[in-house]
């Protein structure tokens, strides 16, 4: 039985092959987006920009905190102030910002091919939606209004699509979600992006919250193979009741959903539900049981299981978003993907160390969360100027 280790930073320093690979992606991981003219600090490019927000995610703190530790250089006369970080960071545009992305992950796809292969018939992806809630007493066509949480009914809504295998998951794409915009189009964009890629998506596992007519009729136009689970409509409740008097089959087949502008049909899947609370009795057939809607004629509903792994993965991304309380778009959106790009350098460096024969030799090497951060860190530390 294979024993599973974890790799300090002490380790990492004094081993130079990992150190080199780890530099060199995080070299790549952004591009420069904007020249930004600040007096005496004009001089600094985006190599102490990026140093910087590195720094910002290590300590938690907000863009513009960012500066002191911040080497200069031997060619610099002071340090970049904290009005060159906040100044940057609210000249980009977000057409820039998610080129800085797409290039950051296929980045990590052309590493991912030299390091690993990916399975022929497909990989499997899971779509989520982010919230992350917003403050401003001036609230833009960017916030979505949403239920009462945090202190607030205003959020910034975020939609990603991540590759949810067993032995990898990567962010390999995200759109922001204006309080205007379709969700079932956001879904049907965000896929066609995933395939752009040369991407084979084996199945698409999704929330419950995207149930709709129109999401099922975008994923049987893309011919795209998922699984999710249903509302507690009238029409699935009903199926269920059946279910528990036997007098229908666990599978039913063409069930139909009637949305705002489209009509799908799809096959429900009912099964018991998972971790149901011991001291309530589920009374009611729709609280022991959940239908799980497919386009597949029959599969496995445990497969959708591999899907909560993402949210073990929800910290990381917080704990990796830069702060800021720019209102800026682009601002608020680059501190987004910057936690995307982060978390997916956090997967590469772990398949990287998995790939070294000495290390898989007898046990599983990982890196834990804090190590990773305590890597950045010495890496900004040794970091030579620009």
């Amino acid at each position: 039985m294979s024993h599973q280790q974890h790799l300090t930073a002490h380790e990492f320093r004094n081993n130079p092959k990992i150190r080199a690979q780890i530099i060199e992606h995080l070299e790549t991981l952004i591009s420069p987006l904007v020249n930004v003219s600040t007096g005496h600090n004009a001089f600094y490019n985006v190599g102490y920009f990026n140093r910087g927000i590195i720094r910002t995610v290590c300590a938690d703190a907000s863009v513009g905190g960012c500066a002191s530790g911040v080497s200069a250089g031997s060619d610099a006369i002071v340090p970049p102030s904290d009005e060159w970080f906040r100044v940057r960071l609210a000249t980009m545009k977000t057409d820039e910002v998610q080129n800085m992305f797409k290039e950051s992950v296929m980045e990590c796809l052309l590493n991912l091919k030299q390091l690993y292969k990916l399975p022929k018939d497909g990989i499997v992806v899971a779509i989520d939606m982010h919230l992350i809630p917003r403050y401003d007493r001036i609230r833009g066509e960017e916030l979505a209004r949403s239920k009462y949480k945090n202190g607030t009914k205003y959020f910034e809504r975020y939609v990603t699509l991540q590759c949810v295998n067993d032995d990898i998951r990567l962010n390999l794409v995200c759109l922001q979600v204006p309080a205007l915009e379709s969700v079932p189009n956001t879904v049907r964009t965000i896929i066609q992006e995933c395939l752009s890629y040369g991407i084979t998506i084996k199945l698409c596992l999704l929330d419950r919250e995207f149930f709709s007519a129109e999401t099922i009729l975008n994923l049987n136009k893309l011919n795209i193979p998922y699984l999710m689970p249903c509302r507690n409509t009238q029409g699935v409740v009903e199926k269920q009741r059946l279910f528990v008097a036997v007098l229908i089959k666990d599978t039913i087949h063409d069930h139909t959903i009637t949305g705002r502008t489209a009509t799908a049909t799809y096959n429900m899947i009912i099964t018991e539900r998972k971790n149901l609370d011991p001291k309530k009795d589920a009374e009611l057939p729709e609280e022991k049981y959940i239908g799980i809607a497919t386009n597949l004629n029959w599969i496995d509903p445990t497969v959708y299981s591999v899907r909560w792994g993402i949210e073990s993965g929800y910290a990381m991304l917080e704990s990796m978003r830069a702060k800021t309380r720019s209102r800026k778009v682009g601002a608020r959106l680059f501190c987004f993907l910057y936690s995307l790009m982060m978390f997916n350098n956090w997967m590469m460096i772990k398949i990287l160390m998995l790939s070294m024969t000495k290390y898989i030799s007898r046990h599983k090497s990982t890196i834990t969360q804090l190590a990773f951060k305590q890597m950045l860190r010495s890496i900004t530390d040794d970091a030579g100027p620009g």
